[in-house]
């Protein structure tokens, strides 16, 4: 595959620098970090958003000049292509001002829509997450699969929990959901950080993350973590179990490592036995 009549191999690794000199100034940066907006009574922006989301445009833009770019904070520069970069330059803000080591930052390249590449940095723990369509999944360099456990019993997830955004609605069929799951796994955690913990599948290290819908993420929170999933030799559906499409979260997203498992949660979260 190529892009611009360049390997999807070369722009992998150039995209992993990328993201490393972006992750790199993050944590660098964190004593000057200021809050510059609010955005609704949840979500925030700092300077540390702005000035990394500025590395990869001056980045993408010199090497890419007619490609378009969906950022978080900027929105979407429509440059007509084909190529669409979408760009979280901190994921996890919350989490960053409050000194919390889970934050990261990420880049995704789509080809029409669909997700060819991304790229995923958690500076925390000195880690890079990337992908490419057809290369697989690799952890810092080395490719990594998912691991091979098929019993629910034996199985740690993740779930996404709800917060002052879910409707009532949804709240009350969260929480009729989990504890049914709960009974059923190993262990299970709850966390808002698709990204990471789609990462964390991929590489074989948990089995599943279960995100309701409605209550959060957007695309750039979730869609790189997809494609690693996907890459490694897992399976990412919606929570009714159909592809997801079209960059449409609302029906949730289950992320496995494609066993019997991703079959077992789905028959738990639709129809709470």
């Amino acid at each position: 595959m190529e892009v611009n009549n360049q390997p999807i191999g070369e722009i992998l690794s150039w995209s992993e620098n990328l993201v490393k000199k972006a992750g790199d100034f993050i944590v660098e940066s964190r004593k000057e970090m200021k809050i510059t907006l609010y955005k609704d009574e949840a979500d925030i922006a700092t300077n540390i958003d702005e000035n990394a989301e500025a590395i990869y445009l001056q980045a993408i833009q010199a090497k890419f000049p007619d490609h378009n770019i969906l950022s978080e904070e900027k929105g979407f520069l429509d440059k007509k292509s084909r190529y669409t970069w979408v760009i979280d330059p901190l994921d996890g803000t919350k989490d960053y001002i409050r000194h919390i080591p889970l934050y990261g930052t990420c880049l995704l390249l789509e080809d029409n829509g669909n997700s060819i590449l991304s790229v995923f940095r958690h500076p925390s723990s000195d880690e890079t997450f990337s992908a490419a369509k057809g290369m697989g999944f690799f952890l810092n360099g080395k490719a990594m699969t998912v691991n091979s456990q098929d019993h629910l019993g034996k199985a740690m997830i993740y779930f996404h929990p709800p917060n002052l955004k879910t409707s009532d609605e949804l709240y009350q069929t969260i929480w009729a959901k989990i504890p049914v799951l709960l009974k059923k796994v190993y262990r299970a955690r709850g966390y808002p950080f698709e990204n990471l913990l789609c990462g964390w599948i991929a590489a074989g290290r948990i089995e599943a993350h279960v995100y309701f819908g409605s209550i959060g993420p957007k695309w750039w929170d979730v869609a790189p973590g997809i494609l690693m999933v996907e890459e490694a030799g897992g399976k990412v559906t919606d929570l009714r179990g159909n592809p997801i499409c079209n960059r449409n979260l609302s029906e949730g997203v289950l992320a496995t490592n494609g066993t019997q498992i991703h079959k077992d949660i789905l028959k738990i979260l639709q129809q709470g036995v």
